[in-house]
């Protein structure tokens, strides 16, 4: 399913494949993105999203954006950090190897720091907070976080100023903790005597010590931490260790569960989250519910049928998107349904995966427009409606669901993809699962089906009175709740749910990661490291205006993608702005427009835009993939040279 797919759409596709085709394989593109920072919310805190809402940018005093330009990809948000910055003093620091427009258009504190070393410094802030300062773990985390201590001693390994003597005992480690910990015996930066080797804090992550323990004073000085990341940090290929190591570093210094501190992860696209939060992904059923279980929730069960719902909860977890086309690419999943459009440009690795894998199969697309790329491959095109020409509920990064109207009439035969859905469901099934007349109706149900769910919908308001509101946040328990606007924050008694956090002990848990690409040997073949970003002038103009019938035209013409690098790169590699570049990566190589980077831009890395002509796309890597089903695309290692003739 494309990334920002509607939450109505994503609860009938859900229901189809896992209560009545007995099937979890099912994905929106939009987990590429974010299902590092989900697993990582549900790992350490007991449920998926974040604990935090938008006007914590209001309340917060201290704001770290860590490997995103929120500038160019969450502009509304970034609206509200500039007036923060500008008219309450609040300091923004924005962590990143790229000097980004979100670092550019307002006061900020740029630590560029290198690509992959976001891990080694959180872990290093935590280092100088703990043993430099000796403000942490703060007493707040020692009540409500499990294994305070135990990550207490672990940030010993990453001191600011490298000592390659220091050493853990791995055991003691296991010792000190007061929760999990089985993480112990997954460290893997050990001597041959099996002790914790100290990291390599400065090489890591191209900083000055002193710069990361002036980080450090900042953070401890600060009454309120609120830090933002995207798909960049979460598209790692890491397991999900930097957005862990951030939430780590707010457990153990106390800033969570209260207005305007805590982690804020943001879906790449602005709606995205209702593919997680309506059974949209291989790991989840409605209500943001864990699948694999076995046992269904009451509600499920009631509006399902115990049948269909016990059949959605015994499921194992089904391949996400990138594994389903590479089982496709090798002729193991004949047929592939591309739901909400564009999803073959959203994908990485274009050349060696997108492409062989969607001729290799039997390809049914759902369409509004015959520019979309998915029609290029699709065996069946099913016309769909823009998301201008239809009701459609989506929900929100900061769990906000919220109704669009349609501004222009649909074309005439086009369907949305609940209905469709609907139209085929009761082709294999005679229960009468499908009986839907309007988007309304679905979500009506979607309210019945997640009571007492973490995603808890019961109360949702709907149609009209939904659009009056401007949305409601869930968990929205009732009636009261919703005319509030529902559950702005969770945790900690925010949520009116009860003290604490939703796991047995009450608590939640610190679980250090180390970043297994650290361990990975860099190649002379590719010494630079790309870092990849939405760009409004190559990606959002090329989706976002599309033609509907010749009656809508595009205000300007979609940029093509460029490599952005520093002067000092570039003129060690003969090359002068505006000359074309050869950039090869392990999956390919493509010609590309030279632009010069903003000074304060770390050297050895470069900038390419995800963009609407799928240049990036080519280079971008599908494998290998980590734990959580995600390959390392939006920073992955490459190589820079003059191109043999010039691009005409």
């Amino acid at each position: 399913m494309s990334a920002d797919v509607a939450m109505e759409d994503a609860y009938v596709a859900g229901k189809l494949w896992k209560a009545v085709m007995n099937s979890s394989n099912i994905d929106t593109v939009e987990s590429i993105h974010s299902r590092a920072s989900e697993q990582s919310y549900m790992v350490h805190l007991g449920q998926v999203a974040p604990p935090t809402c938008y006007d914590d940018v209001n309340l917060a005093d201290m704001i770290v954006v860590v490997g995103e330009d929120i500038a160019t990809t969450h502009p509304v948000l970034y609206a509200r950090v500039v007036e923060a910055v500008v008219n309450r003093g609040v300091e923004l620091v924005v962590v990143d190897p790229r000097m980004s427009p979100t670092s550019l258009r307002t006061r900020s504190l740029h630590v560029p720091v290198r690509a992959g070393g976001e891990v080694a410094l959180l872990n290093s802030m935590g280092y100088w907070l703990t043993h430099g300062l000796s403000v942490a773990p703060s007493q707040w985390s020692l009540d409500n976080a499990q294994n305070a201590e135990a990550y207490a001693e672990y940030l010993k390994l990453y001191n600011p100023v490298y000592d390659e003597n220091e050493r853990v005992d791995a055991d003691h480690l296991v010792d000190l903790c007061n929760g999990p910990s089985e993480w112990v015996s997954q460290l893997g930066n050990r001597d041959s005597s099996g002790y914790l080797k100290s990291f390599d804090v400065p090489t890591l992550t191209g900083l000055d010590p002193l710069v990361i323990q002036d980080l450090a004073k900042r953070w401890s000085l600060a009454r309120n931490v609120l830090t933002i990341w995207s798909s960049r940090l979460a598209s790692a290929g890491d397991n999900g260790a930097a957005v862990s190591t951030v939430i780590n570093l707010h457990l153990m210094t106390g800033h969570m569960g209260r207005p305007g501190a805590g982690p804020m992860g943001l879906h790449t696209h602005a709606m995205g989250r209702g593919g997680f939060d309506l059974g949209g992904t291989p790991l989840m059923l409605p209500g943001a519910v864990m699948g694999g279980t076995g046992t269904a929730t009451p509600a499920l069960a009631e509006t399902w049928g115990e049948e269909y719902a016990a059949n959605a909860a015994r499921l194992p977890t089904g391949k996400g998107a990138i594994e389903m086309l590479g089982k496709a690419k090798q002729g193991d999943m004949p047929i592939l349904f591309l739901m909400g459009g564009s999803v073959s440009a959203q994908l990485p690795d274009l050349e060696n995966l997108v492409d062989p894998a969607l001729r290799a199969s039997f390809v049914v697309s759902t369409a509004s427009h015959l520019e979309d790329p998915d029609v290029a491959y699709a065996d069946l095109v099913l016309p769909r409606p823009s998301w201008y020409e239809r009701e459609s509920y989506f929900i929100s990064s900061e769990r906000q669901v919220a109704r669009s109207l349609p501004s222009l009439a649909a074309l005439e035969g086009t369907r949305p993809e609940w209905f469709v859905l609907s139209l085929i469901g009761p082709g294999m099934v005679s229960a009468p699962l499908f009986e839907f007349d309007s988007s309304t109706q679905v979500v009506e149900e979607v309210r019945r089906a997640t009571v007492d769910a973490p995603a808890d919908m019961r109360a949702l308001l709907l149609g009209d009175p939904l659009t009056g509101a401007r949305g409601v946040q869930w968990p929205v328990v009732t009636e009261r709740s919703a005319e509030q606007g529902g559950t702005a924050r969770r945790y900690m008694g925010q949520d009116g749910l009860g003290p604490g956090f939703p796991t047995d002990s009450g608590m939640a848990t610190i679980i250090p990661r180390e970043d297994p690409t650290m361990r990975r040997p860099s190649s002379p073949d590719y010494p630079m490291t790309a870092v990849i970003s939405l760009d409004g002038a190559t990606w959002w103009d090329g989706q976002l205006y599309l033609s509907h019938g010749g009656d809508v035209v595009r205000p300007r013409d979609v940029e093509p993608a460029y490599v952005e690098l520093t002067r000092e790169d570039a003129t060690a590699l003969l090359l002068t702005e505006g000359a074309t570049a050869q950039v090869t990566s392990i999956q390919g190589s493509m010609t590309l427009p030279v632009r010069f980077a903003q000074e304060g831009t770390a050297q050895g890395h470069i900038f390419m835009p995800w963009g609407a002509d799928a240049k990036t796309q080519v280079l971008s890597p599908s494998f290998p993939l980590d734990d959580n089903g995600v390959p390392s695309w939006s920073a992955f290692p490459v190589r820079v040279e003059m191109a043999p003739e010039p691009l005409e």
